[in-house]
């Protein structure tokens, strides 16, 4: 039982698909997939406070976030209670740098940010393979974010393989203003039944060799093309990123945001700065190695 409220302030970062391979509709009602999920430098953070008592509060810096019960956040943190058989009184503040229903895991990467502190801070009674298990209950992507950097991840999501990094690569995010329901891009997939790029392995060897060229030729979303044929604005931004001197550009999972690979970091600040009147968001970011970084935990009374 903890004798003082702590304080802890954690940076959870958004990732992007390298690959996205959509093997098909399981009987559970979920897709089996395979993708090659890389960590990237666009971060929210949370500020929590943990002390005896009971009760759960998710605030937030923007005003349409689900808070209750139904946020990912509250989800992780009623979850990890009943594992643990504890009972705290929690506060959580987050403070959004990642754009919402972008295809980026802003919600999935903060759900596994406040379970990593939690165990952290209430000494580990949690051992990862439980954690991952929790993870996995709360959504498809929060276990790739308990890992972080560089995975290939299959089942729904659930099953993650550690890889090495990656070559480090410099990207652009572009989110226009239009929103992309996953549940409505599986249903396309299902209903036109194209077969699935299965560019994850090619991906996988080029990052074993540290080959970035190949690996810039092996990005795939098998959402791509059913995304674009109804969706023109992401079809513009691709379009603009490629003239703003993109190596190649991709959607960031279900979408509505793509990322653009560029050369060096200050092209990619260029072309972020050049876009970022015509976007809902736009930033210049790089590849990361770590999802989760607990920056600051301090005890009071």
């Amino acid at each position: 039982m903890l004798g003082k409220a702590i304080n802890v302030v954690v940076a959870c970062s958004a990732k992007i698909n390298l690959t996205l391979d959509i093997l098909g509709c399981r009987a559970d009602g979920y897709h089996e997939i395979e993708s090659v999920v890389q960590s990237i430098g666009l971060w929210d953070k949370l500020t929590i406070m943990l002390q005896r008592g009971s009760g759960i509060k998710v605030t937030a810096t923007v005003d349409d976030l689900p808070i209750g019960a139904g946020n990912t956040v509250h989800r992780a943190c009623e979850a990890f209670l009943d594992a643990c058989s504890a009972n705290y009184e929690i506060q959580v503040h987050i403070d959004k740098g990642i754009p919402r229903q972008a295809g980026l895991g802003g919600g999935s990467s903060d759900a596994a940010g406040i379970l990593i502190a939690l165990n952290s801070v209430l000494g580990e009674p949690i051992n990862n393979k439980h954690l991952s298990r929790i993870a996995a209950s709360v959504g498809s992507d929060v276990p790739f974010f308990l890992v972080g950097g560089t995975a290939l991840v299959h089942g729904r999501g659930e099953h993650i393989n550690p890889l090495p990094a990656a070559p480090e690569m410099h990207l652009v995010i572009a989110k226009p203003s239009v929103g992309v329901s996953t549940a409505w891009a599986y249903r396309r997939i299902d209903e036109i039944a194209k077969p699935s790029s299965r560019s994850s392995v090619k991906a996988v060897q080029a990052i074993l060799a540290s080959d970035r060229s190949a690996l810039i030729a092996s990005l795939s979303n098998d959402f791509q093309d059913v995304i674009e044929e109804n969706y023109l604005e992401i079809v513009g931004v691709r379009r603009r990123l490629l003239d703003l001197g993109a190596e190649a550009v991709m959607l960031c999972g279900s979408g509505s945001s793509v990322f653009g690979v560029f050369p060096c970091s200050v092209s990619a600040k260029q072309a972020a700065d050049a876009i970022r009147s015509e976007c809902e968001f736009a930033a210049a970011v790089s590849t990361v190695e770590q999802a989760i970084v607990l920056e600051k935990c301090d005890a009071q009374g």
